[in-house]
């Protein structure tokens, strides 16, 4: 079902996602340095801090949404491939890695648009995979932007769809 949200980003890396559910507002976010998630699937909604590699999932995906040329200075160590993703297109492979730290794959079509990220996040249970699908980029401010993403994890998969994007509104702070 569909689900009105609203994403707050301030660059260099501060983004809240806010999921306006019939039940309550979920929110997810990150300040630059610490994330937080306050959910409402439970008998009494919760703050619950990011830590680990949640938190660093946060971190990059802020960066990602407002500061993608940093991605290169964020990992220490680069691999370059080549491969087929899920629908036969040609895509370039660059896998960050940071040394106590699972790897990042970031996936690139023919025009060097970012059509795949996948991430692992190291569990209890062993690695687990997040991956984000992005599509329908349009330009934005002279910057084209995906305006369609879909996010699968174990958890589950949401499809972002957005209507508009508006570059340097002015934000609250807080």
């Amino acid at each position: 079902s569909e689900v009105p949200v609203d994403i707050y980003a301030r660059a260099p890396g501060q983004l809240t996602t806010v999921a306006h559910r019939t039940e309550g507002d979920s929110i997810w976010a990150y300040d630059g340095r610490n994330g937080w998630q306050v959910t409402v699937n439970s008998a009494v909604p919760f703050t619950l801090p990011l830590t680990k590699g949640n938190l660093e999932g946060a971190r990059l995906d802020a960066m990602v949404a407002l500061a993608p040329t940093r991605i290169r200075q964020a990992f220490s160590k680069w691999e370059i491939s080549k491969g087929l993703p899920d629908d036969d297109r040609p895509v370039q492979i660059l896998r960050g890695t940071n040394e106590g730290q699972p790897p990042v794959n970031f996936y690139f079509d023919n025009a060097g648009l970012l059509v795949r990220l996948l991430r692992w996040n190291d569990t209890a249970v062993g690695s687990v995979a997040t991956q984000y699908d992005y599509s329908d980029y349009r330009d934005v401010g002279g910057i084209r932007r995906p305006f369609r993403w879909v996010k699968t994890s174990t958890i589950n998969q949401v499809t972002i769809v957005l209507k508009e994007m508006r570059p340097n509104v002015a934000l609250d702070p807080t």
